[in-house]
């Protein structure tokens, strides 16, 4: 199997209603699709946020998604949507203060973008939520 025949039959298994054994799958096309490369270009490290993405929101599977975001932030670290989407997932699953210092260490590594602001207010202010009664 190559990555995009793991991808389409996890595709098929989310529409015929068997949404764990589709997030396997979809997991198993991110890691295939990140052991292909030695490097991703860009493009590959999109698809492979994308499939992250898909792993959550579609699957919602928070841990798989956690190890795709994970491989993708490893295979290049310089680029913010993994890590974005990390913070989400760890947001989703109540840790929210390691959700804020994977956007601290993205911020050390490559100093602060805009976006990086705005993910950081959304999780200080869902942190006062969870404080405040």
């Amino acid at each position: 199997f190559n990555w995009d025949s793991y991808y389409l039959t996890a595709e098929y298994l989310q529409r015929a209603g068997h949404l764990a054994l589709g997030a396997r799958f979809m997991e198993q096309a991110g890691q295939t699709l990140a052991a292909t490369y030695d490097h991703l270009t860009e493009a590959e490290y999109t698809d492979l946020v994308a499939i992250s993405d898909r792993v959550l929101d579609s699957y919602k599977d928070p841990k798989r998604a956690e190890r795709l975001y994970r491989r993708a932030i490893e295979m290049r670290p310089e680029l913010f949507d993994a890590y974005h989407g990390l913070a989400a997932t760890l947001q989703i699953q109540g840790d929210i203060e390691t959700a804020l210092q994977v956007l601290e260490d993205y911020e050390v590594r490559y100093g602060e973008t805009e976006r990086l602001g705005r993910a950081r207010r959304s999780l200080q202010q869902a942190q006062s939520r969870r404080v405040d009664p």
